[in-house]
């Protein structure tokens, strides 16, 4: 599955990176962030999202997510 990772460089730049990673979608951020592909890019890693995860959603979406995450 293809993620898109965000890191935050030494020189404080945001650099968008794509990596095709062979993973379970519900590995945890620590695991996540340990793979060597990851540990091999630039600076800290602030986010990650799935390719093809929306970048916003409805309000009952929203709120069924918070449910399911949050409770």
């Amino acid at each position: 599955m293809k993620y898109h990772i965000i890191t935050l460089t030494d020189m404080g730049i945001y650099e968008e990176h794509t990596l095709d990673l062979p993973v379970n979608e519900e590995i945890s951020w620590q695991d996540f962030v340990q793979l060597s592909p990851v540990r091999q890019l630039p600076g800290q890693v602030i986010d990650i999202t799935p390719d093809g995860m929306p970048n916003q959603y409805t309000d009952p979406e929203q709120l069924e997510n918070s449910r399911r995450y949050f409770t």
